[in-house]
Parts: structure tokens; sequence; C-alpha cells
């Protein structure tokens, strides 16, 4: 989707992100907030999945048994893949990870319809023209856990215009837990990745690239529940050390495979048109309990499938003494889904006296609940212009997205409603340098997200669900350059927000008004020496849940925190190349998590982490 680099950005500072603006725009120089998670820092942190690597940043929150996240205080649901939204991959895996962007607030002109909260673009790794890469990666623990890793990286023949890339992980974890499948056999996790890529420079105007990924991903789901709620909300969990408490055989099972092309032309210096395509299949099953333990949920078939083409066009276009640099792009896409769901009412945990010898159901027992097709089109067109003034001192970022959406469904074979939606996403961003080492920002997105539902009466609700980002900060460079800084403050709001809520003793739909969250930011990452480099983060915030039919209106987001301090920080004792010690140690802070509607609060917690290796000239 964007301009394909195999430039390795070094150390913990980023210094521009892809997802941002697609131009290749600094992050010093884009008014908005933008996290890098580089592959240095990856490494040190020895993260495995998006997941890990992600909690050393400001105001994210990774949920736990899913790819999801909290941003800002909002759930995002999203994820994305060099630019193109992926649904379902088992591949937060960081085996095919060069870099993660967490870009903060609304950014709907460039990703599409999003999240107000942010988004999270992950960067694949990219065939190699000029050099020779062979690494392997072995990690043994606890609980039988095993992770093998393979990347492997060179040219192909002499004339260093054909690369290639192959990266394969397997990962076999037990668990503490002992856990049940169906017919009694054991279900640890299991996950496998197989991701090679080509590239080919065609001549010096013109590059294909073809990166293909594959991911089969099972696991099972241990239970990390709210049990019970006391008289001073304080919520009781169960983690046994040995075995789930009843339904221990619950598990989720995920088979994808995704494929994407490039195609960039160079027209001289200043302009390059795109044309990008996605495709993506994902296939799923599972079976769990939720509202702690009484419902049971079972999807036997998830079938998934959508493609995106996409184009672009970026370049130098100066008017008069202006200089501005120019995006204009189309996108259409499909997506054809199906999705069958059993469901039936179960009895509820016994935490007191926990029965650990329950069986797995009979799938075909249990009732069917849902049983949906459905198929998305889209099309959207977008434009951006960022304009150069006061002699390259100022900046100003303009830009917006149209996007239409058609959906049709059927649901135990009878039709549902199609809707027909365009929306409308603005941005506007000015940024003011009075030196090359400081920058003052301030930043206006929007997005909206199409919405059709159906009242029990018949009458629909169709204005679309609106986000709105309202951000000003300061980023500066210090220490020569070494260190990058961003100090923000934001405010989001989300607007028309539908939910089901019950009127004179009659269960219906009604918008329910307003969401908000507002905080500051403030964000550092760079090397102090050439052997020491660090990354700090912190954050405060402050959501509300406005909705009218709540029992506690104003109450926090669910998921959301006050307070989030976290410090990741590496020495090596030895120069780069050379054999030696190197030590590394993280810090955690996260104030209380507020519950749903106010429900109950999770307690403050700290989380200390410590890592030490050595280094020989080869390994």
């Amino acid at each position: 989707m964007f301009t394909v680099s195999t430039e390795r950005q070094s150390g913990y500072l980023g210094s521009y992100a892809t997802g941002a603006t697609r131009t290749g725009t600094s992050i010093f120089d884009t008014p908005q907030t933008i996290n890098v998670i580089t592959k240095d820092l990856y490494e040190d942190l020895q993260a495995f999945e998006t997941q890990d690597a992600v909690r050393y940043l400001a105001n994210i929150q990774p949920r736990v048994n899913t790819r999801a996240w909290r941003i800002r205080g909002y759930f995002v649901a999203q994820n994305f893949k060099n630019g193109f939204k992926i649904a379902n991959d088992a591949a937060g895996d960081a085996a095919n990870i060069e870099r993660v962007e967490v870009i903060k607030g609304t950014n709907a002109v460039v990703l599409g319809q999003v999240d107000p909260g942010g988004s999270v673009n992950r960067v694949t790794k990219q065939p190699l023209f000029d050099r020779t890469l062979r690494k392997a990666y072995v990690t043994a623990g606890s609980y039988d856990y095993y992770r093998g890793h393979l990347d492997l990286g060179a040219p192909l023949g002499r004339s260093g215009r054909l690369g290639y890339r192959l990266n394969i992980s397997y990962t076999s974890d037990g668990h503490f837990q002992e856990h049940d499948g169906p017919g009694g056999k054991d279900m640890n996790f299991e996950k496998l990745v197989v991701a090679p890529s080509l590239g080919w420079k065609i001549d010096g105007a013109t590059d294909v690239y073809l990166n293909f990924e594959y991911g089969k991903e099972r696991s099972y789901r241990p239970i990390f529940t709210v049990i019970e709620i006391d008289a001073r909300k304080n919520p009781i969990f169960v983690i046994s050390p040995k075995r789930s408490p009843n339904h221990n055989w619950s598990y989720g099972h995920i088979e994808a495979k995704n494929v994407q092309a490039y195609v960039v032309r160079r027209f001289g210096r200043d302009w390059t048109f795109r044309q990008m395509f996605n495709a993506s299949e994902a296939k799923g099953n599972s079976l769990f309990a939720t509202d702690i333990g009484r419902r049971l949920n079972a999807r036997p078939r998830d079938h998934n499938i959508d493609w995106v083409m996409e184009g672009d066009l970026v370049g130098l276009l100066p008017i008069g003494a202006l200089k501005n640099q120019f995006l204009l792009g189309y996108n259409y896409g499909r997506d054809d889904g199906y999705s069958l769901l059993r469901r039936r009412n179960i009895p509820g945990i016994d935490y007191k006296n926990p029965n650990y010898n329950t069986v797995a159901p009979d799938l075909n027992t249990i009732p069917i609940q849902s049983s949906v097709d459905s198929e998305k089109k889209n099309w959207s067109i977008f434009a951006q212009d960022q304009m150069s003034v006061l002699g390259d001192k100022a900046k100003l970022l303009l830009g917006f997205r149209y996007e239409r959406l058609e959906a049709e469904s059927a649901n135990r074979g009878v039709p549902q409603r199609g809707t027909t939606d365009g929306v409308f996403a603005p941005r506007v961003g000015i940024l003011y340098q009075p030196n090359r080492r400081l920058s003052f920002y301030g930043l206006y997105s929007s997005s909206e997200a199409p919405q059709r539902v159906t009242r029990p009466d018949g009458s629909v609700i169709d204005d679309p669900i609106q986000g709105d980002t309202y951000e000003f900060g300061v980023k500066s460079y210090l220490l020569d350059g070494r260190v990058g800084l961003t100090f923000s403050w934001f405010k989001i709001e989300r607007k028309n927000i539908t939910n089901g809520v019950t009127i004179n003793g009659v269960d219906t739909v009604e918008p329910s008004g307003l969401e908000t969250a507002r905080g500051f930011e403030l964000e550092m990452a760079g090397h102090l020496n050439d052997r020491w480099q660090l990354v700090f983060n912190g954050a405060t915030s402050r959501t509300a849940d406005h909705s009218t039919f709540l029992a506690n209106p104003g109450s926090p987001l669910g998921g959301a925190t006050d307070l989030k301090l976290a410090l990741w920080t590496t020495y090596k004792f030895s120069g780069a190349g050379k054999r030696g010690w190197e030590v590394g140690g993280g810090w955690i802070y996260q104030s209380k998590m507020h519950g749903e509607d106010a429900a109950y609060t999770l307690p403050a917690s700290h989380v200390f982490e410590a890592r030490a290796g050595y280094t020989w000239k080869r390994y």
C-alpha cells in the first residue's frame, strides 16, 4: 500500500511511519502522535507477539486472548498489514514483522474508516537485493514452551534485480494449566507461520513485489475472568494453578492465507504511481463460554474471503513559491463471509467447588443462534496535500477520504436489508518548526463508520457513527538528534453509538449518546550513546461514557486506565559487531483499570522485566 523499503531503522528511534501519510514524510514533520516499535526494540524485548511489544507504549493496552487493543481508551478491533486491513490472519507473530507503527487518533484519510483511538499497522519483512541474511532462532522455556524461527534473504542471481526473503516459525506452548480438548486430547497452543516474499527491480523506474503469508494456530482458552464482585466492587479472579475449573475443553482454531502484490512505477525524480492488491482468506472454529461461564458459544465454522485493489499517485506539485507533496488515490474491495453460531445457557463456574472432569459437548446438540452469509463492497477516493510555507518553517496537511459501502446479508436464509452509505472523513494539521530540532503542531481529524440498525418495530437507525480527534503537541530532538521526544494533549469524541436497551419493558435499540477521552502523553525513544538505548512513555487519560441509557452515565470506558508509565533500556558492554555482554530491563506501571459500566475496577499494578545476553561474532 505504501512505498516498499528494505532500509532498516537503527536503534529504538523510528524516523518514519508509512501508515501515517503514505508519502514517506518523517515523523518529526507529521502533525500527529506516532509510535514505532523498531526491529531492534522488538528483538531486545524478546517479543514474539505484537501484544508483547506494544505494552511499552503510552495509552495502549492489548486485550487478553485477542489481537485487539485499547488505544486512548477506545476499543480498536482492526489490524493492518502494510496498510491493508486484515480481519484475522493468525500472524501477530513477530517472525515476519520488521516494525510496528501505532498511529494515535483517527487516520481515516490514509487507512479508511478506523476506530477513533488509533490504528496498529504491522510492516512485514521485504526481499533483500544487496546482502545475504541467514539467521536462526531457538527458544525454550518452562511448561513445554518451544519456538523455532528461520529468517533467510538474499539476491537471486548476479544482476541485483531479483531478491527474496523467507521467514518460517513454529511455536508450541504447554501453558501452566492442564487443558483437555474433545475426546480428552491435550490442547496445547501451537502456531505455524510461513512467509515468503519476492522482489523484482525490472528497470531503474519499475519495481514489483509479491508477499505471501500462511498462518495456522490452534489454541486453548484459559480462564481469566471476573467471577464475583463484592459490595466494595472488588473483583474476584480464578486462575487455577493446574487445571481450568469447568469448561476446560474450550478451544479456538484459525487458518489464514494472505497475498499482497505491489507495482511501483517512478516518473522522473518527483512522481510515483503505485498499484497494489491484497487478498486474504481466514477459516476458524471455536468453542468457549462467556458471561462467567453461564453461556456456551460454539462457532463450528467461520469463513471469510476478502480482496482489495488500491492505487495512488504521489509527487511534488509546486504552486508558485509553495512546495506541495500531493497524494491522490482510490480503493475498491469486497468482503464475503459466513458465520455459524450455536448457543445455549449452561451452569456457571462454581469456583468454590470446581469440576475438573466435564467433557466437551456434542456441537450438534447446541441450538443454532444464527447462520449469517454476508457480502460487503466498498470503494473510496482520497486526496492529500502537504504544503510547505514560510520557507519550510511551516507545513500544512490537508486531506479527505470519501468512502461508500454496500452491504447485504442473510440469516438462516432470510435476507436482511442491504445498506448503501457514503461517509466523508477530513484531516487538517498544521506544524511550525522554528528550527530543525523543534516542532509545534495541531491536528483535527474525523471518521464516520456506516451503520444500519433495525429496531424490533421495523424502524431503522442509519446515521453513521462519528469519531473526532483534536490534538496539540510539541516534538523535539535532544542530545544532538539521538533522542526523539513528543509531548501531546488529545481529545476524542465518538457520537451516535447504538446499544440495546429496555424501554417500558420492551427490548429495543437506540442511539445512546457520546463517549469522550482526553489526556496527555509523553513519549521518548533513542540512544544516549552508542551502547545505551532506551524508550520511555507516560500517559494520563480520562474517559467517560455519556450514553443516555447507562446505569451509571459518565462512568469511565471499560478497559481504560488513568495513568500508565513504561520504561525499557538496554546497555551493551561491547561495540557493534564485537563479542560481549548486554543487559536490559523494563518497568511498567498501570493505575487501576476500569471495568465495563463502572461495575468494578482492577487495582494498580507494576511489572518488572530483565534480560541478559552474550554475543559472539557470528551468534
